[in-house]
């Protein structure tokens, strides 16, 4: 008879296995849109459609780690926190 711990971590933790081993990549998305919508913003209106569809790539990306940190039943930070907010007033969702 084999015996394992439970960790809490892999494929028990849910469908998805563990959430915390989506949080690295969800943070190079984050990074990434940052970066698009940076680059948008300097080469465009703030208002153009290709810098409207950059900030709701950086709204999609925060939304995402957002709920894998709640999944991992980790707190999101304050900053994050506060730049979804102001990336959803600015008209990202």
């Amino acid at each position: 008879m084999s015996t394992t711990r439970s960790t809490g971590h892999g494929p028990a933790s849910g469908p998805g296995g563990d959430p915390r081993r989506r949080i690295p990549a969800l943070l190079t998305a984050i990074d990434t849109a940052r970066e698009r919508l940076q680059v948008e913003l300097e080469q465009r209106a703030a208002g153009s459609r290709e810098a409207e569809q950059a900030r709701h790539a950086l709204v999609s990306a925060l939304e995402a780690y957002a709920a894998a940190l709640a999944a991992a039943h980790l707190p999101l930070p304050y900053r994050l926190h506060a730049e979804l907010r102001l990336q959803r007033g600015l008209g990202g969702h």
